[in-house]
């Protein structure tokens, strides 16, 4: 048919980029990473293709297949509430005939198998430097200011969570037209405690960066996803209180200028945030042990050597195995600034260099996401070094430390080659460990 013709290509690329996956070695999870996003933003074009070509061609005699195949490719952007919208309100020829029927029985799967815990489901964000709003949010929600909002997870939402859980982050465009950090934190307090930020043992889960974004033109919001099953024992903890926090710092000065539509406004994005997951479940013995959250190494601390910094941890028992997560995105926009840059950093484990890790990113899945014309995406984006992209989530590091010995440890985190004080740039790093 003449409407799967744009999808072709789509589906090449797909092609091509699973031969690429293929061929990166099973050890190797930073480019492992690297092929899903790009997968994953080729996936997610095509179901934007799809969603606003529906929108306008459901009662088209080709609706059905249309909708089979939104329903059938598995972006992170997919949208399961869509898709029985889109069901709902096919021609009753398209929904009892045989792919009609196919389409009720996807969907019937993909329900029983997914639950979606919503955190925050399409709550405004508002100008980071103006005085606080006094605007209502949604029930279990709380402002804690224009930019950061908090919710409690309770009971029967952690007993959901199955055997495998990942985080997703939709930002649809506001009155905010730049590039801004955004992310997710888990905050663990004991049993019966009252949320304290800072008091609390806090593990950031999702970094993202949003795009260059004109809200008038599509695609006008974003999807960012984690994995992160190694926080469902942590979550599942009984004796404690787990809490997230979605923060997304944003600014409309610019925007009240130069978005048609936003003169005065003070609405930076409309943000969502999932959990999901699938219901299975079987126990699990590993354990979290935060050591950094959104640290600002920016030289100044010389205390463990230049640019570094040190963290004492200690193991309760032996361990079979000890993960490092890692998340650093570098930030400083004068000449020469580390946002334009990316350095190797260097883990030093119990005082011994243990691994040297390139921190650069490829933009290239993400500019599609970026409607507004900007100083980042022109010429050849792949050519560009860079630790983070406009529209892209921060890349999540993973280092297999192997097993550990009961006691005292330390790592330490060096960027050796990083410009700080000249540029007056720094690096914000969260780190914590995963024992088994």
């Amino acid at each position: 048919m003449v409407f799967k013709k744009p999808y072709l290509k789509i589906d090449t690329a797909l092609r091509l980029l699973g031969w690429e996956k293929r061929r990166v070695k099973p050890e190797d999870t930073n480019q492992s990473k690297i092929v899903d996003a790009k997968i994953d933003s080729v996936k997610n074009s095509k179901l934007a293709k799809l969603s606003e070509f529906l929108s306008t061609h459901i009662t088209k005699p080709y609706a059905a297949e249309a909708l089979q195949m939104y329903v059938s490719t598995d972006g992170s952007a997919f949208d399961l509430d869509k898709a029985q919208l889109f069901f709902d309100q096919l021609p009753k020829k398209q929904k009892i005939a045989v792919l009609g029927k196919d389409i009720t029985a996807s969907l019937i799967k993909l329900k029983q198998k997914i639950v979606t815990i919503n955190i925050l489901k399409n709550v405004d964000f508002f100008d980071g430097y103006a005085q606080t709003v006094t605007n209502s949010v949604p029930r279990g929600v709380t402002r804690i200011t224009n930019s950061e909002y908090l919710y409690q997870l309770n009971p029967s939402e952690i007993k959901q969570i199955g055997n495998n859980l990942k985080i997703k982050v939709t930002i649809k465009a506001g009155c905010d037209n730049y590039d801004r950090i955004g992310r997710v934190t888990l905050v663990v307090m004991p049993k019966g405690e009252k949320f304290d930020k800072e008091k609390g043992e806090r593990f950031e889960i999702l970094r993202i960066m949003t795009p260059f974004m004109y809200r008038s033109r599509h695609p006008d919001h974003i999807p960012y996803e984690a994995q992160i099953d190694q926080m469902i024992s942590t979550i599942k903890q009984t004796d404690k209180e787990m809490y997230l926090v979605t923060e997304v710092f944003g600014t409309t000065g610019a925007g009240q200028r130069e978005v048609i539509g936003c003169d005065g406004s003070l609405l930076t994005f409309n943000v969502s945030v999932d959990l999901i997951s699938d219901k299975k479940t079987t126990l699990s013995s590993e354990k979290a042990i935060s050591l950094l959250s959104y640290y600002s190494l920016d030289g100044k601390d010389k205390t463990a050597g230049k640019n570094s910094k040190e963290v004492e941890f200690e193991l309760p028992e032996d361990t079979k195995t000890t993960v490092l997560f890692l998340i650093s995105s570098g930030h400083g926009a004068a000449e020469g600034g580390e946002e334009y840059n990316w350095r190797q950093h260097i883990i030093d484990l119990d005082a011994k260099e243990y691994i040297r890790i390139d921190m650069n990113q490829d933009c290239t899945p993400y500019e599609i996401y970026n409607t507004q014309p900007n100083g980042i995406y022109f010429g050849n984006i792949s050519k560009e070094r860079r630790s983070w992209c406009p529209g892209g989530p921060v890349p999540t590091r993973v280092i297999n430390l192997g097993p550990l010995k009961k006691g005292k440890h330390s790592i330490k985190i060096a960027i050796a080659d990083a410009e700080f004080e000249k540029t007056e740039s720094k690096y914000l790093v969260s780190a914590y460990l995963i024992t088994q």
